[in-house]
């Protein structure tokens, strides 16, 4: 298990009508009082490449995702905030969201690698079809969206493609 702890720059007051167990009114103005003492906290939980859910494009060039949604242990989502509170954090379990795949930070699957790309789709290099000589180097040329954080596995992929472009360009 992973966890993150963000300092929120910023707070929509959306987020807060959203995810507080409050009237609407009561609510926005809650946000203005707590705002500047919230944290977030991403939490990833181990998962296998079986969780992961594929990107393919449709005839109609349409997105799909497909896989099986990842269910959250019911009792790790009580148990968390008695965590949370013995660390000295407020917090209710009305504000854990759990998402189902693809609801990471990052993204995947706009632009997936193939080895004999075809339209929207990337080579090895991350090198788009349609467009030789431009490189997707970041999470849009994965074909699979993880059940786990893959920050790590985006900056060696765009390392990778980085160190091959500058290679190209310096033998020219």
């Amino acid at each position: 298990m992973q966890g993150t702890i963000i300092e929120l720059n910023g707070l929509r007051r959306t987020d807060v009508v959203r995810s507080f167990p409050l009237a609407i009114p009561e609510a926005i103005r809650f946000s203005r009082h707590i705002s500047s003492a919230l944290l977030a906290m991403q939490l990833y939980l181990p998962a296998d490449s079986a969780g992961s859910a594929k990107v393919s494009l449709g005839d109609d060039d349409r997105i799909f995702f497909r896989g099986p949604a990842t269910e959250v242990s019911k009792d790790l989502i009580r148990g968390f905030p008695q965590i949370l509170r013995s660390l000295g954090a407020l917090t209710h379990n009305a504000l854990i969201k759990p998402l189902k795949y693809g609801g990471a930070i990052h993204y995947s699957g706009s632009f997936p690698m193939k080895l004999a790309p075809g339209p929207f789709e990337s080579d090895k290099w991350g090198e788009l079809h349609d467009l030789p000589g431009l490189s997707i180097i970041d999470s849009a040329n994965f074909s699979a969206l993880p059940a786990k954080n893959n920050s790590l596995t985006i900056m060696a992929n765009a390392m990778r493609i980085s160190d091959h472009v500058c290679r190209r360009l310096m033998s020219k």
